[in-house]
């Protein structure tokens, strides 16, 4: 057996691709999580205390986040030392980590199983009592929990409070962890499951530094495909991705990081792999661009002039989230309103008396017309220019969900107002 087999020779699911939570994948790195990884390496790695008694280690954690932002993806972290050593792959899977890893992914039709998969991680949780190796160490990953409030099932619910309070009251010295995964606000759990999980983590949505190597990293992944494949040879590239270039603040990467603002690393992964499906076959006229033009045609026009790489306007989809990780104060919603093609605003300067007269001498027909200021039409800095837009743009986004929610609240006053109008509810007419 190799090193790689034996390395997930413990990982025990329920064999089912649709239910299992940990699989072998080629995921893309994610950027910008560093304090995800600390906070993982804190609760899953390092699990020493001088005395658990007086301070006990967390056993029961949450990541939570929109879906798509990494979470699963982040279990199958490389080791640091991976690149220069190669001998141990995996962060917090590998098996000098964790001697035994239970994963199940919770869905709508699989409450049953769970349930039974309970009861066997329960009985492999206590046979560690009677075996102290190669069980001396376990971890236990639940994926998609939010799926609990759709279940309602008490039954379901009921048996995951029991495996948090069994894991709750076993022995540190096992070291036995339990992982949640959730897409949605934590805080809507019933109360009874909110204090089983001794510490929560919110994975942040990439900030432009993180999105512009994504989308660069994307590109140039396509690129060197179109260049070795001789399904692509009708591709002609149009996209340069040298340093001077993208240093452009009309470059289009830049406009793809101003419209995914608020967006997942996976909504970016699909949209690079939308425009680059769009390419496998040629034109009618037979060729086809990969270019700006082409990207650029690719996004979506939301809330009438916000420009977005998804159909929907993120700010709408993270408000939640944001108000439980006390971060909706920072409105990280959507920009990108305006083109690649980014420009200052000239500023409108009043003219002054002595100006108005010597607008006359010089024949002006009219002295009190106002005088456009000479302006600056390149911006200092391509980070300038885009904090510029994700300003203008954060602003629109946060009126046009205003205007949503008011809309809503007259036509609930309205059918309030209806249903009043004949002085007896409106079931009983």
């Amino acid at each position: 057996m190799s090193d790689e087999q034996k390395r997930h020779v413990n990982w025990y699911g329920t064999g089912s691709s649709d239910s299992d939570v940990l699989r072998e994948f080629n995921a893309p790195e994610i950027r910008g999580v560093d304090k995800t990884l600390e906070f993982l390496d804190a609760h899953l790695v390092n699990r020493t205390s001088p005395c658990p008694w007086l301070m006990p280690l967390s056993r029961v954690i949450m990541l939570y986040g929109r879906e798509g932002s990494g979470k699963t993806t982040l279990l199958h972290a490389a080791a640091p030392d991976w690149t220069a050593t190669r001998k141990s792959g995996f962060r917090y899977l590998d098996e000098s980590v964790f001697a035994d890893v239970n994963h199940f992914r919770l869905q709508h039709w699989n409450a049953g199983q769970f349930i039974t998969w309970i009861d066997n991680t329960i009985q492999r949780v206590a046979r560690m009592d009677v075996i102290k190796a190669p069980f001396d160490s376990k971890l236990i990953v639940i994926a998609n929990v939010d799926k609990l409030h759709y279940i309602r099932a008490p039954e379901v619910v009921n048996a995951l409070l029991r495996l948090l309070t069994i894991v709750r009251l076993f022995s540190d010295d096992k070291r036995v962890r339990v992982l949640l995964l959730c897409d949605e606000n934590p805080g809507q759990f019933p109360r009874e499951l909110q204090q089983l999980v001794d510490a929560r983590h919110y994975v942040a949505l990439p900030d432009p530094e993180a999105r512009f190597e994504d989308i660069k990293w994307w590109i140039s992944c396509f690129r060197d495909v179109a260049q070795k494949s001789p399904e692509l040879k009708h591709l002609t590239w149009d996209l340069s991705l040298e340093p001077e270039d993208l240093e452009q603040s009309t470059h289009i990467i830049h406009t793809l990081v101003v419209a995914s603002e608020g967006t997942t690393p996976r909504e970016i992964a699909n949209f690079m792999k939308r425009s680059f499906s769009g390419c496998r076959q040629p034109n009618p006229n037979g060729d086809t661009s990969y270019c700006a033009a082409w990207l650029e045609s690719l996004l979506y026009t939301v809330d009438g002039a916000i420009k977005c790489i998804i159909g929907v306007n993120p700010a709408s989809l993270n408000e939640a989230l944001f108000k439980y990780a006390g971060i909706q104060s920072q409105e990280d919603s959507l920009i990108g309103a305006k083109t690649c093609f980014v420009r200052e605003t000239p500023d409108m300067v009043q003219r002054t008396d002595k100006e108005d007269a010597g607008g006359e001498a010089a024949g002006d027909d009219d002295a009190g017309t106002r005088k456009r200021a000479r302006a600056n039409l390149q911006p200092s800095s391509v980070h300038q220019s885009i904090q510029e837009r994700v300003a203008e743009q954060r602003k629109q986004a946060a009126e046009a969900l205003k205007k949503t929610k008011e809309r809503k609240r007259e036509e609930e006053r309205a059918g309030l107002a209806n249903r009043g109008t004949s002085g007896v509810p409106a079931g009983w007419q």
